[in-house]
C-alpha cells in the first residue's frame, strides 16, 4: 500500500512539473514575442495589442505596441503634474514671452494639408540625419528661445541607430530652393531672408529622463541646445510661445493646427511647409478609439480620421493655435508630433502634450 501511494505522488509529480514547465514555455515566449533581438526588426503584436507608428521619416522601424483592453476594464485617473510659480523660475527669462508667436504673416505634413502660408511660422525647424555620408530630412522641431530646439524624444534618440541628428536649418518655407520667394500682385519678387544652418549644438541626454526608446509614447520630448544663437531678427526666423499660464488647456473649442514638411496623401514628403486642422480628441474618446488605456493627460489626441493629420516625417513639430494672451494674438505650441497609425488620418495622431512638461523644459533651459 505504502509503495502505491509513493508512485501515485511520483505520477502527480510529474504532472505538476509537466504542467509547470508548460506555462513556463508560453510565459518565455510571450516575452521573446515582444522583445526587439536588433534594432531592426519591428516588434511583434501580442494579446491582440495595436501597433502604431512614430513619425520621424525613417519610421518604418520605430513601432510601438499598444495594450488593449477588454470591455470590463476602466480607464485609469489621468496623472497630473504638479502646479508651479513658473515666473519665479530661474530660466523663465531665457524665453521671449514679448515677441513669441508673432509673425509677418499669422494666419488663422502634412496629411491632407494646404501649403501654409509665407512666413505665417517663423519657428519651424527642420532636422537632418546623416545618413550613409547623406543628409537626409527626418525630424521637424520648434524654436521656443535663441538657443533652444524643443522636439520629439524619439528624433534624437530613434531606435534605429545608424543615423543622428547632425544639421539644423531655421527659417525653411521650401526644402528644395536655397531662397524662398513669393511672387507679389505686382510682379516683383519678395524673399524671406537667408535659412540658417546649425551644425554645433549638443542634445546628449537631452531627452526626458524617463523616456525609453522601446515603448516611446511616454516622455516623448526633447531638447536641443544650438552653440550659435538664432537670427531672430530676421523676418523668417522668430521663437514660437509655450503655454504658460494664463494660457487656458486644450479643449474642445480650441482650434488646433499642425505643421510640416512630412508625408502627404500622395505618399510623398513636402518640399513645402504644409499645415492642417486637426480637431482635439479627449482622452477618454481616444483610448476608446485606439481600444487602449495607454493615453493619460501627458498625450494630446488630434484628428477625427477624415484623411487631415500629421504622418511620418512631422516628428517633433508642433502642435499649435492661435490665441489671445495678454491681449494679443500669438501662436502657442500645445503639442509635439509623437505616434499614430501607419495608416495616417485614418485614427487620431498622438502628441505630447507640452503643459505637462514645461517643468522639465524650465529645469534644463539653461543646462
Amino acid at each position: 500500500m505504502l509503495l502505491k501511494l509513493e508512485r501515485s505522488n511520483r505520477i502527480l509529480f510529474l504532472v505538476v512539473l509537466a504542467v509547470a514547465l508548460s506555462f513556463l514555455s508560453v510565459f518565455i515566449y510571450v516575452l521573446w514575442s515582444i522583445s526587439f533581438d536588433s534594432e531592426d526588426e519591428i516588434p511583434t503584436i501580442v494579446d491582440d495589442g495595436l501597433m502604431i507608428k512614430t513619425r520621424n521619416a525613417n519610421s518604418t522601424t520605430d513601432s510601438i505596441i499598444l495594450k488593449t483592453i477588454s470591455k470590463e476594464t476602466t480607464t485609469p485617473s489621468l496623472r497630473t503634474t504638479t502646479e508651479m510659480n513658473y515666473e519665479s523660475h530661474r530660466n523663465y527669462h531665457l524665453f521671449n514671452h514679448k515677441t513669441c508667436g508673432l509673425t509677418e504673416s499669422i494666419v488663422p505634413r502634412i496629411f491632407g494639408g494646404k501649403v501654409a502660408r509665407f512666413l505665417s511660422h517663423p519657428w519651424m525647424v527642420v532636422l537632418y540625419a546623416k545618413i550613409n555620408s547623406t543628409y537626409k530630412f527626418a525630424c521637424g522641431g520648434t524654436l521656443i528661445s535663441e538657443n533652444l530646439v524643443l522636439t520629439a524624444a524619439h528624433c534624437i534618440k530613434p531606435r534605429k541607430t545608424a543615423w543622428e541628428i547632425r544639421k539644423i536649418r531655421l527659417g525653411e518655407q521650401n526644402l528644395e530652393t536655397d531662397l524662398d520667394c513669393i511672387k507679389l500682385n505686382n510682379g516683383s519678387d519678395y524673399c524671406a531672408d537667408p535659412y540658417q544652418e546649425i551644425t554645433e549644438f549638443e542634445f546628449k541626454n537631452w531627452t526626458h529622463q524617463n523616456y525609453s526608446t522601446y515603448f516611446g509614447i511616454e516622455y516623448d520630448i526633447g531638447l536641443i541646445k544650438l552653440k550659435v544663437k538664432a537670427k531672430i531678427h530676421q523676418n523668417n526666423i522668430n521663437t514660437i510661445c509655450l503655454p504658460f499660464p494664463p494660457t487656458k488647456e486644450v479643449n474642445s473649442n480650441s482650434k488646433l493646427e499642425v505643421i510640416g514638411f512630412g508625408k502627404t496623401e500622395n505618399k510623398n514628403s513636402s518640399d513645402q511647409l504644409l499645415v492642417a486642422k486637426v480637431p482635439f480628441i479627449s482622452i477618454k474618446e481616444c483610448n476608446t478609439i485606439y481600444k487602449t488605456d495607454q493615453f493619460m493627460d501627458t498625450h494630446i489626441c488630434a484628428g477625427n480620421g477624415t484623411d487631415t493629420d500629421s504622418c511620418r516625417g512631422d516628428s517633433g513639430g508642433p502642435l499649435l493655435e492661435l490665441r489671445k494672451v495678454i491681449n494679443k494674438l500669438k501662436v502657442v505650441q500645445y503639442g509635439i508630433v509623437s505616434a499614430g497609425m501607419e495608416d495616417c488620418g485614418k485614427r487620431p495622431g498622438i502628441y505630447t502634450n507640452v503643459q505637462k512638461y514645461l517643468d522639465w523644459i524650465l529645469e534644463n533651459a539653461d543646462i
